[in-house]
């Protein structure tokens, strides 16, 4: 406005020159007039003579910091003073970060970068920076590897950046099958591997998790014992049915005194008239010597898989005021050739804990063999086998380290759940 007033007034004088001049009516009232509309013309057309604010040299840019994921792409904002100073950007490591001369940002990997802007006024340079991080795209599973049959769960996910969106895949929707939520569910026995995708500009991310599904209960194995085992269960079956009064005798002298089970396994060797035909194998549930109240004779039990076993011996389950060690001996003397049995866990097993079966030989002090079986509630029953020729004592003993303060587990019939069975545990000659 004040320019607009400037002109208007130049422009007045100059007629009240022009018409002072064309009366000559005053000269020097002329010269005047024509001197004061020269200076209104020039102020009016150059206004910062009068107006020069002084100007302090500066640029701003419109972030301090930045997170980004790389390929991603950012323009970073200035104000700079005075406005018309050319701008110069960097980057001190363009493996993560690069920058044109617009500002405009690409992040490459991950890692950090600063971004320097500067401008240049009367030879002195004046910056500001930003400092940048760049993550990596990732997707990362946190899952159980093992399911039963019927059972559901949800996959955990991480994935840099948050919340993005994924594709869920199966390998095998027969054995797993998964959902868009995460959530998969044991179809059938066997193995399958799910597949988590995401897509961040146009790349694809993805990480695989291998689930295991179990069958809780299983069919018992009709063949589980082989020709020649069937017919030495029958031959001891038949000759214990034959001479039950000597096998209780026997029995009851063993759990007496383990001093006279060599006298006892002597004279069933030497008293061919009680039986038909030679005993070749025998029973460690007549032999053997039972040091912990915890081992117990079973004529019927059930496994964990629902097996319905005959003639077992059972290692107690532990219980909250005991550490759960149960042990048996059995004296062999050098007269066996080998030992055979079957194990597995008891119906009701905890799921909590585990638990150890221990096989031992010695002679004279000095161990012949050694063999360790660690047992949990997924354990299939399986056979063992040992070379006992040069074997005087063979020792079984079942422990475990188990946490005092726990609530017992199942209850089945009155015990914990933590029993281990053997079946068909015979010393053969």
């Amino acid at each position: 406005m004040f320019v607009i007033i400037l002109l208007f007034l130049g422009i007045f004088l100059t007629i009240i020159t022009i018409i002072l001049a064309v009366n000559k009516q005053s000269t020097a009232g002329a010269i005047v007039s024509a001197i004061f509309a020269l200076l209104a013309y020039f102020v009016s057309l150059y206004p910062s003579i009068f107006n020069q604010e002084k100007t302090e040299p500066n640029i701003v840019l419109n972030s301090k910091s930045l997170s980004m994921i790389s390929t991603d792409e950012y323009d970073l904002k200035t104000i700079i003073s005075p406005d018309n100073c050319e701008i110069k950007w960097s980057s001190d490591n363009t493996a993560i970060v690069t920058v044109d001369n617009r500002g405009h940002l690409k992040a490459i990997n991950e890692g950090n970068a600063t971004i320097t802007a500067t401008i240049v006024y009367k030879s002195v340079e004046y910056t500001d920076i930003c400092n940048v991080t760049v993550n990596n795209p990732t997707i990362n599973l946190g899952a159980a590897s093992m399911l039963h049959v019927g059972e559901t769960d949800i996959l955990s996910v991480a994935t840099i950046p948050e919340n993005a969106s994924i594709n869920w895949n199966s390998s095998n929707l027969d054995i797993v099958s998964v959902n868009d939520a995460g959530k998969i569910k044991g179809i059938s026995e066997g193995t399958a591997t799910i597949t988590a995708t995401m897509i961040y500009n146009n790349v694809s991310y993805s990480a695989d998790c291998a689930i295991d599904v179990k069958t809780f209960i299983e069919e018992s194995d009709k063949n589980i014992n082989d020709n020649i085992e069937s017919d030495l269960q029958e031959t001891i079956t038949s000759e214990i049915e034959q001479n039950s009064d000597e096998q209780e005798t026997i029995a009851s002298e063993i759990e007496q005194n383990s001093d006279e089970q060599e006298t006892i396994i002597s004279e069933i060797e030497q008293n061919s008239d009680l039986q038909e035909c030679e005993i070749n194998t025998i029973s460690i549930r007549d032999v053997a010597w039972l040091d912990d109240e915890r081992i117990y004779k079973d004529d019927y039990a059930t496994t964990m898989r629902g097996e319905e076993w005959s003639d077992c011996i059972r290692f107690g389950s532990s219980n909250i005021n005991s550490d759960g060690t149960s042990v048996l001996r059995v004296v062999c003397d050098k007269k066996f050739s080998k030992f055979t049995a079957e194990i597995a866990p008891q119906e009701g097993f905890d799921k909590t804990e585990t638990v150890t079966i221990c096989i031992y030989g010695g002679t004279d002090d000095q161990q012949t063999f050694k063999e360790e079986f660690q047992i949990d509630y997924s354990t299939k029953s399986f056979k063992v086998e040992f070379d006992i020729s040069n074997t005087e004592e063979l020792y079984f003993w079942k422990f475990g380290n188990y946490n005092q303060g726990r609530i017992a587990g199942q209850f089945i019939n009155g015990y914990t759940g933590m029993g281990v069975l053997m079946r068909d545990a015979v010393l053969y000659k």
